[in-house]
């Protein structure tokens, strides 16, 4: 039987080692040591929960690579405890097992005036989320899970771009601008409000729709988002998402 909970800590291991967290890589290491040798797995279960724990790190940056990487920490996680805390006995076929996270892509509105904007580092999310557990079942299944850390050829596998672009169409379609700073909206870029909140939308209908999502804060009373008003030519949309501007 193929030994997943060795797999699932060498993808946390190569990603932790990659991106430079040599303690947590070191601990990884010891657990992998502690498995091969005494089938132990009370070094890895210690590595979560609280300030400074494992599930605090990140080991990628909000470029398209990194948030990939730092779905598939987080999914290879969920993988890795849930085996050694015996809740399962080899890995998951579910796809539901692997997914963490929101079915929403996330950005920013200005309340007084309407304006908004989605990052691209966010659409990579909602990509991530959707597709990294479709991909854990397949690899699983074909018994080649290691192989999902080549991240650089799995984001431009074909299913993968033709979502990303349609995304990006509907969105631009909307009147959201579409941006890569990746930082705080502090200030609207519109009307100079401050009242600027985060903000989700939801794609339908094979991605040519895009909706508002129904728990978002409600715009000042009596503004409406400026949604398809103006020409292209006549707008002044902006240019990011989450940080400081």
């Amino acid at each position: 039987m193929t030994d997943y909970y060795k797999i699932s800590l060498d993808i946390l291991y190569r990603l932790l080692k990659e991106s430079g967290n040599d303690h947590w890589a070191n601990w990884i290491q010891k657990d992998i040591h502690l498995w091969t040798t005494q089938k132990r797995v009370d070094n890895h279960l210690g590595a979560y929960g609280g300030m400074g724990s494992i599930n605090d790190l990140v080991v990628g940056g909000s470029d398209t690579i990194g948030v990939w990487k730092n779905k598939l920490f987080d999914t290879t996680k969920t993988l890795s405890w849930n085996l050694a805390k015996g809740k399962i006995s080899t890995a998951s076929l579910d796809e539901k097992f692997y997914r963490n996270g929101s079915n929403e892509i996330s950005g920013w509105r200005c309340r007084h005036c309407g304006h908004s904007r989605i990052d691209k580092s966010d659409i990579e999310l909602y990509l991530s989320t959707e597709f990294l557990p479709k991909l854990f079942v397949e690899y699983i299944k074909q018994d080649k899970l290691i192989e999902i850390l080549d991240l650089k050829n799995i984001v431009v596998l074909e299913k993968i771009v033709d979502k990303r672009n349609a995304i990006e169409k509907v969105i631009q379609n909307a009147n959201i601008a579409l941006t890569t700073r990746n930082n705080w909206l502090r200030t609207c870029h519109e009307c100079e409000s401050k009242n600027v909140c985060v903000y989700s939308w939801q794609t339908m209908d094979n991605d040519t729709k895009i909706i508002e999502s129904k728990d978002n804060l409600k715009m000042e009373t009596g503004k409406r988002p400026a949604y398809n008003t103006l020409p292209k030519a006549g707008r002044s949309w902006w240019q990011k998402l989450f940080r400081t501007e």
